[in-house]
């Protein structure tokens, strides 16, 4: 019989071999949405999944889940119950036109949906027939369980004992299919045992022929005693024809099949061995339609962490598996996931400290193949800059980054555009944030040296300009861009003349980028270091935030070769110098080192924000009218 399939899903079935490069990144794209969901599940993330799945082909969704077996388990997940209900009602058969498959206690309606789908291809490309055969039983189809089944019946009328005898050993295998497909797929084994039975008495082999025989009558008595439960499976594999269609003598009835069989055996049968037969007749039990999955995945503090996408919050993960004992490195897996679920500032982080993106996922795509499929545009600019290589990279489906920008039209957003640029600098200079937006959207890149000397995001530091700070952040803008004196963004923050309001505000905003990964020992063309710069401008609020950071070091000194030490014994601040001394400056370095140390922990309070997210939650941009 011919399957037919209506509406917009069900339309243009092709043939799996010739799927095109734009459906191989929706395929990836799907994929990568169904992992995500998984780890992170939400309603917006699930709608996400439902849209896409509407705009691909079933064929291509059966090889995916084939070939992916974890998204297999994931399409199976209830949550996607609906769209699977859906399209199994959606199947119509040629000559029937009434109808419908039921939804069955024993499989899933995916099951029932792709299973059939296969086997529908396997009559409608029959020189593939083989393959989709193959994908059919996968899903547990009955229709091509009971083709194998067929083929097997033929065979077994071959002169050749050797190869009888090899499919008889293959038998037992239909039981463990059976077990999916309840009493149709009983009556089918049932069948070919009663064929290689009739077969044996031929061959005067009384003693398998009644072997045979026996396994036949433990078939039928497994068909009935599932034959209630199995009222939707008969109904699906016999088209709602009844089990008539079960047997060549179009016995409608299970009885009338066991009298029928007892009937044929005649001598090979007696009733102890009838007995034994029925009695060996036990069911294997399934605990469901499908193995158990859950949506919550478990996943680890670390990648809870990245899910926040709070760097702080990974160190904190680090530093407490660290002190129980059970301690979980970071991988080159952890950046994957992090360009996966699209978290800027964790994939900042994990660069910094030395995560390759170099490394693949399953499928061989580079963490720049991902940023690419979820078109994370400022994600893809950082890891193009950490390995430019990455983009002549391909991936199992002999796909490169650029490929897949192609694919999706975003090839244009990575090309230099001279418009794009010219209002960039304009909007902000103008601090026109919507501008500033839009020029980012249209491919401005966010790692120029403006005509005043300096970077985009220094610039929107140095006015602490929060908004503009987010949006060049997520669009990748590097923090270590050096402007013409050789400084990076960081070194715009810090601010003598400002309101403790403001100056409190700053050093949020430094301690949020320094957990980013930032140098903040990095020094300029002169020497400089951020500490050299605030001793010699004589800012003492900034001389006592630098030194409670941990990873200053004192020591560093300028191309004149001096050192913030040097410099603070020359400091007109008097509180510069006394807090110097009281810290030991001036003392050899070993001791300046402890007493620095001492001061630090003393001092020092947690650096991780109180809430997750881009940008530090505590600054109050309504009370600042130049922050917004």
């Amino acid at each position: 019989m011919e399957m037919l399939f209506y509406g917009t899903f069900w339309s243009n079935i092709d043939n799996w071999y010739f799927m095109t490069n734009n459906q191989t990144v929706k395929l990836l794209l799907l994929k990568t949405q169904l992992e995500n969901f998984v780890e992170d599940p939400n309603d917006l993330s699930r709608e996400d999944i439902l849209s896409s799945l509407n705009t691909f082909k079933l064929t291509e969704l059966s090889e995916f889940c084939h070939q992916h077996p974890t998204i297999r388990k994931i399409l199976a997940l209830s949550e996607f119950d609906a769209f699977w209900k859906a399209q199994r009602e959606a199947i119509r058969i040629k000559d029937l036109p009434q109808f419908r498959f039921r939804n069955s206690p024993r499989l899933s309606d995916m099951n029932i949906t792709l299973g059939y789908l296969n086997y529908y291809l396997s009559l409608k490309y029959p020189e593939n027939k083989s393959h989709y055969l193959q994908r059919a039983i996968f899903f547990h189809s009955y229709h091509a369980f009971n083709a194998y089944a067929h083929d097997c019946f033929m065979k077994m009328s071959s002169k050749e004992e050797g190869a009888f005898f090899d499919l008889l050993s293959l038998l037992p295998s239909f039981e463990k299919e059976a077990v999916w497909l309840g009493t149709p797929a009983y009556l089918i084994t049932a069948n070919l045992y009663f064929k290689a039975a009739l077969h044996l008495v031929k061959k005067d082999k009384a003693l398998e022929a009644s072997a045979a025989f026996q396994f036949v009558i433990k078939y039928l008595c497994l068909a009935t005693r599932i034959e209630s439960e199995s009222k939707d499976d008969i109904h699906n594999a016999y088209f709602s024809q009844g089990l008539a269609q079960s047997n060549p003598f179009k016995l409608s009835t299970i009885k009338e099949m066991l009298q029928a069989c007892i009937q044929s055996a005649g001598k090979y049968l007696d009733q102890n061995t009838i007995d034994i037969a029925m009695s060996s007749a036990k069911l294997t039990p399934i605990s469901s339609k499908e193995e158990s999955h859950n949506v919550n995945e478990t996943i680890s503090i670390i990648q809870q962490a990245i899910l926040k996408d709070a760097p702080e919050l990974i160190q904190l993960a680090l530093s407490s598996e660290d002190n129980v004992g059970k301690s979980t490195p970071l991988n080159d897996s952890h950046l994957l996931f992090a360009v996966r679920h699209g978290k800027i500032n964790s994939v900042r982080y994990l660069l910094s400290v030395g995560l390759k993106p170099q490394a693949m996922d399953e499928d061989q795509n580079t963490s720049l193949h991902l940023a690419a499929i979820t078109k994370n545009r400022g994600i893809y600019h950082l890891l193009q800059i950490a390995s430019s290589e990455l983009i002549k990279v391909k991936n199992a489906f002999q796909m490169t980054p650029i490929d897949i920008l192609s694919e999706t039209n975003q090839l244009s957003f990575f090309s230099t555009q001279e418009q794009p640029q010219s209002k960039l600098e304009t909007a902000i200079l103008t601090g026109a944030m919507d501008d500033l937006d839009n020029c980012l959207q249209l491919g401005g890149s966010p790692d120029v040296i403006l005509s005043s000397g300096i970077s985009p995001l220094s610039h929107m530091l140095k006015e602490l300009n929060i908004k503009g700070i987010q949006l060049l952040q997520n669009s990748g803008a590097s923090l270590e861009l050096e402007d013409a004196k050789g400084e990076t963004p960081i070194f715009h923050l810090l601010k003598k003349d400002c309101s403790s309001e403001e100056r409190k505000n700053r050093h949020i905003y430094f301690q949020h980028l320094q957990n980013l990964g930032i140098n903040v020992n990095h020094q300029n063309n002169e020497g400089e270091t951020l500490l050299i710069q605030a001793v010699r401008r004589d800012d003492y609020h900034s001389v006592l935030f630098l030194l409670e950071q941990p990873e200053i070091n004192t020591n560093i000194t300028d191309i004149y070769g001096l050192s913030a030490m040097d410099y603070a014994k020359k400091a007109l601040d008097s509180k510069i110098a006394h807090y110097f001394d009281l810290i030991g400056l001036n003392k050899d370095s070993e001791v300046v080192q402890e007493n620095i140390l001492s001061s630090k922990l003393m001092n020092k309070e947690l650096r991780f924000f109180k809430i997750p997210g881009a940008a530090p939650g505590t600054i109050d941009v309504e009370k600042y009218p130049s922050l917004r």
